[in-house]
């Protein structure tokens, strides 16, 4: 389950064109997928930021290769949804399709947020903020 797809998120999960996890399945939201793999979305930037945007799916896209090739690639739709004991949950804003994702087990949770904190010292140290 991805986050989002920034190369930080995904570029470990292959190397030179090969899978490092053949057996996964990649689920990624619409929004993210479409937002960065879509080639009318440079055309929506200002030109000073274009060539940055395209050098980073070029990243992606050599990420995702091996799983594309294999069809082991999921896009879900843009909602909350469940999967086995795992919520999809909408956190928007770090990218345009950012998702988080809860595991529940029994009596416990755990949500991976992937990138919701980027100012330790506001965010861990005044928590309410």
């Amino acid at each position: 389950f991805l986050t989002h797809l920034h190369p930080d998120h995904v570029c470990g999960i292959s190397n030179n064109g090969v899978a490092n996890y053949p057996n996964a399945t990649l689920h990624i939201a619409k929004t993210e997928y479409d937002f960065w793999l879509n080639p009318n979305t440079v055309k929506k930037l200002p030109k000073d930021k274009q060539a940055g945007f395209l050098g980073t799916v070029e990243k992606i896209k050599a990420a995702l290769a091996p799983y594309e090739k294999a069809k082991n690639i999921k896009v879900f739709s843009d909602k909350s949804l469940a999967f086995g004991g795992i919520e999809f949950k909408p956190s928007f804003g770090h990218t345009p399709g950012h998702y988080s994702f809860k595991l529940k087990h029994e009596q416990q949770e755990l949500v991976f947020i992937g990138d919701i904190v980027h100012s330790h010292t506001i965010q861990f140290d005044k928590p309410e903020t």
